[in-house]
């Protein structure tokens, strides 16, 4: 089974019968490819990001609070490598007094219209490749098949005789 977890979301995978998990990671990988090609296009015109940590509990404001600035310190170099940032503003507060956390966000961001033209054309060549090489495989497979039920009669016969 194949889990995947983005942070309070988790999906289990469970595939019924025999699954080639070879033919998921391909679309995985082409997925991925396409999604770097759509995000280096992308022009992030301003990002803001308020977080202010809360809990019933002091001890647990104060370790909220340093795990939201430990991810937004890894995150962001990051997201400037895939994206080109022109304004970003990431604050990060406690409040010891309030009981849950608030987090706001506003994104500004362009893409131009060739640039998803591009990428679609791409996802698709690479999808239409993938599925010519899927369907010679399967020919293969069936040529080999019909040579080897061949080779069984010529067998039998030799054996009959």
């Amino acid at each position: 089974s194949i889990v995947l977890s983005l942070g309070l979301i988790r999906y289990r995978f469970k595939p019924k019968g025999n699954f080639d998990y070879s033919i998921l990671l391909k679309y995985v990988k082409m997925l991925w490819h396409a999604l770097v090609r759509l995000l280096k296009g992308v022009v992030i015109e301003d990002f803001q990001l308020r977080f202010i940590a809360a809990s019933d509990d002091p001890y647990k404001t104060a370790m909220l609070c340093g795990s939201a600035y430990s991810i937004a310190g890894m995150l962001a170099p990051h997201i400037r490598r895939f994206m080109k940032v022109k304004k970003s503003s990431v604050e990060i507060d406690s409040d010891f007094l309030a009981e849950k956390s608030v987090i706001s966000a506003s994104l500004r961001a362009k893409i131009p219209f060739w640039k998803l033209l591009i990428i679609a054309g791409a996802l698709l060549r690479e999808y239409l490749q993938y599925r010519k090489t899927i369907k010679e495989g399967a020919k293969n497979i069936d040529s080999t098949s019909e040579q080897n039920k061949g080779n069984d009669s010529n067998q039998a016969e030799a054996v009959g005789a």
